[in-house]
C-alpha cells in the first residue's frame, strides 16, 4: 500500500469521529499533526508520533480540564494501529494501565497521586487512562475514559490499578495492582484484598495495617514546591495562627477559635495557601494523615498535631518525611520550631528514591500474566 493511500485511510478514519472533534479539540489538532508526520516521515514518523499523541492533544486542548474520551476515540487509536501500522515493534511489549480515581481536586494528596502516576506512566511510554472521574488534572497527562471504554482497554490486556478505597475488582481485570494510599478500610474499601493482586503501599506508616503479601513501596512526593516554600520570613514577623480539621474532628481546648484562622479543604484556594503559611507561626492540625502538615512546614510554619487515633507518634518519627517541624501536641512546639529547616533536604532525597520505586512498580506490573 502506498503512502498516499495510507494517508487517505487516516483521513477516512477521522471523518468517522465527529464527536471526537467536538469533545476533544486537542485530538483534532493531534490528528492533523499525525497525518503531516506520516506524510513526511512515513511509518517511522507515525510510530514515534503515536507515543506523543496524548501529550500533543493535551497541549492543544482549549478547555481547562480534559473531557471523557468516548468509545469512538479509543476505536480510532486501536484501528489506526491495526489497519495502518505495519511495524510490529511499536511498543508492543508495553502494557497500558487503567487507574480508578475519583474527580481530581487540588487539595487531596491521595487523589492527586493517582493523576500524577498516570502522568508519569504516560510519559514513560505506557498508555494510561483514568476511569471513575469526570474531571481530570489540568496540569498532568491524565486522560479520562468511560467505564465502558475502560472495560475495552482491560480486554486489550491493560492493567487495572485501584486505590485502597475501591472495593473488589469492578473492572474484572485479570491483572490488578492495588495502591494503598492510607490505612486499609479507613476511608472506605476492604481491609484485605484478593490474593492475586500486587499490593503496593504508599508510606511506611500504612505497611503494618496491610494483611496481604506486599509487592513493594511507591511513595510519590506530592508537595508543590512552587506554592509551598520558605522565603525566610523570621518567626517574629509571623503573626498568624491557623488550624485545619480536614478528615478528622475538631477538639476544643487547645486554642481560642475566635483568634485562630480556620483553613478548610476549599478556603483559601490552594494557590494562596503558601503565602498564608509563610505569615503563620503555627498550624494546629487535627488531621493526622494529611500532607498539608508538611506543606506548612515547607513554608516555615511549625505544625502542632492533635492526635486523632489514626496515627502514632512513632509513625511520624519513622516515616518518609520524618517529624522535623511537627509537634505531637503543644508541649513539643519549641522542638518542632527548632528543627523545621531539616525537611527540605529530606524531601529532595525522597524524589530521587521515588524514581527507583516507580521503575520497580512498572517491572512487576508488566510481568503480570
Amino acid at each position: 500500500m502506498g503512502i498516499h493511500s495510507k494517508v487517505r485511510k487516516v483521513y477516512f478514519l477521522t471523518k468517522l469521529l465527529p464527536s471526537l472533534a467536538i469533545r476533544c479539540g486537542g485530538y483534532l489538532a493531534a490528528i492533523k499533526e499525525l497525518v503531516f508526520r506520516f506524510y513526511v516521515h512515513g511509518a517511522t514518523g507515525l510510530n514515534l508520533y503515536l507515543n506523543e499523541l496524548p501529550q500533543f492533544a493535551l497541549k492543544n486542548h482549549e478547555s481547562t480540564h480534559l473531557k471523557i474520551v468516548d468509545a469512538s476515540s479509543l476505536k480510532y487509536l486501536f484501528e489506526l494501529k491495526k489497519r495502518i501500522l505495519s511495524n510490529k515493534n511499536l511498543d508492543s511489549q508495553k502494557l497500558g494501565y487503567v487507574i480508578w480515581a475519583p474527580n481530581y481536586v487540588s487539595n487531596s494528596a491521595g487523589i492527586g497521586c493517582l493523576y500524577v502516576l498516570a502522568d508519569h506512566l504516560n510519559k514513560k511510554g505506557f498508555p494510561t487512562y483514568l476511569v471513575g472521574s469526570t474531571m481530570s488534572s489540568p496540569n498532568h497527562l491524565a486522560p479520562l475514559v468511560s467505564f465502558e471504554d475502560a472495560i475495552k482497554l482491560i480486554k486489550f490486556g491493560f492493567i487495572a490499578v485501584y486505590p485502597e478505597t475501591i472495593t473488589g475488582n469492578p473492572l474484572n481485570s485479570k491483572k490488578v495492582a492495588r495502591w494503598v494510599l492510607n490505612v486499609p478500610g479507613y476511608l472506605g474499601g476492604e481491609k484485605v484484598y484478593a490474593e492475586d493482586e500486587l499490593v503496593f503501599y504508599y508510606a511506611d506508616g500504612y505497611k503494618e495495617y496491610i494483611k496481604n503479601k506486599i509487592a513493594g513501596k511507591l511513595y510519590l512526593p506530592t508537595i508543590n514546591e512552587e506554592i509551598f516554600y520558605n522565603d525566610g520570613t523570621p518567626y517574629e514577623n509571623r503573626s498568624l495562627e491557623c488550624y485545619y480539621v480536614g478528615k478528622s474532628k475538631f477538639v476544643d481546648g487547645y486554642f481560642d477559635k475566635s483568634k485562630v484562622f480556620e483553613i478548610t479543604r476549599d478556603v483559601p484556594p490552594k494557590r494562596e495557601l503558601g503565602k498564608l503559611l509563610r505569615s503563620s507561626r503555627v498550624l494546629y492540625c487535627f488531621d493526622c494523615t494529611t500532607i498539608f502538615a508538611y506543606e506548612a512546614i515547607m513554608c516555615g510554619c511549625p505544625v502542632v498535631l492533635i492526635p486523632d487515633g489514626s496515627q502514632k507518634r512513632e509513625n511520624y518519627v519513622n516515616g518518609e518525611l520524618g517529624i522535623d517541624g511537627i509537634a505531637w501536641g503543644p508541649e513539643e512546639y519549641d522542638m518542632a520550631r527548632a528543627n523545621i529547616k531539616n525537611l527540605g533536604q529530606r524531601y529532595q532525597g525522597l524524589k530521587s528514591e521515588y524514581q527507583k520505586q516507580l521503575d520497580r512498580f512498572i517491572e512487576l506490573t508488566q510481568s503480570l500474566s
